[in-house]
C-alpha cells in the first residue's frame, strides 16, 4: 500500500474537510483511498498508486480554492476531482480568480467552472452569443 504526506495547518484542515469531514469521505468514496490526519499532516494512502496521486492533486487544488476564496463543500470537491481528473486544475483555479462582474452589494461574481469561463469568454469576444441549458 502506498501513501504520501500533506502538510496543512489546522484552519487549512478545517476549511477543505468540512462539516464532520464530509469532503474527505467524497475523496475517500470516489478513489478509493485512505485520509487520516495526525500532527498537522494529511496521510493519503491507497492501493492504486494512480487514484493516490489524484487525491494529492485534488486537496492541493482545494487548498488553492480556499486561498482565493472560494467555499469549500461538496460541489466545491466534486468540481475541483472532476478538474484534477481531466488535467485542468490550475486553468480551473485561474478561471475561478477573475471577477465578471459585481452585484448591487458589492459582492464579486465569479466563474466556477471552466465552462462559465469559456461562456464569459465568448460573450466578450462575440456580438451574439446563444447559450442552451
Amino acid at each position: 500500500m502506498a501513501s504520501e504526506k500533506i502538510e496543512l495547518d489546522v484552519l487549512t484542515m478545517q476549511d477543505l474537510f468540512g462539516i464532520s469531514d464530509t469532503n474527505l469521505k467524497i475523496l475517500e468514496r470516489e478513489l478509493g483511498v485512505k485520509l487520516v490526519t495526525r500532527d498537522g499532516d494529511v496521510e493519503v494512502s491507497g492501493e492504486d498508486e494512480g487514484n493516490l496521486r489524484l487525491a494529492v492533486q485534488t486537496l492541493g487544488m482545494l487548498n488553492k480554492m480556499r486561498g482565493i476564496g472560494e467555499k469549500i463543500d461538496e460541489f466545491a470537491v466534486v468540481r475541483a476531482l472532476e478538474s484534477v481528473r481531466q488535467g485542468r486544475a490550475e486553468e480551473t483555479v485561474s478561471a475561478m480568480k477573475d471577477v465578471v462582474a459585481y452585484t448591487y452589494s458589492g459582492a464579486p461574481v465569479k466563474c466556477r467552472t471552466l465552462g462559465q469561463r469559456k461562456y464569459i469568454k465568448a460573450i466578450e469576444e462575440n456580438t451574439v452569443t446563444i447559450a442552451i441549458g
